[in-house]
């Protein structure tokens, strides 16, 4: 896999575009798997911060409550997952 690149687009506004340097091709019958195997630990961590994940096939949910200024100081807190 290489010379991939993806943009984003949102309404009428189009993202900069950029290089992929990772990833499963569209469509691959692995790829089901593979995401499950990557994201799986993703939300044991986000457990520990209250943070809900739900996982389905290729897809995934990432919400949380914050009502608070607990929850706040909390979501700031939270691992910060730069790649």
């Amino acid at each position: 896999m290489s010379d991939r690149t993806q943009t984003t687009r949102v309404g009428n506004h189009v993202s900069a575009v950029v290089d992929l340097l990772s990833g499963t091709i569209q469509d691959s019958g692995i790829g089901p798997l593979l995401f499950i195997s990557y994201i799986n630990e993703l939300a044991i961590i986000l457990a520990a911060y209250n943070v809900t994940v739900k996982l389905f096939a290729d897809d995934v949910k990432i919400y949380a409550e914050i009502s608070t200024n607990v929850d706040v100081a909390d979501s700031t807190s939270a691992p910060n997952f730069n790649f």
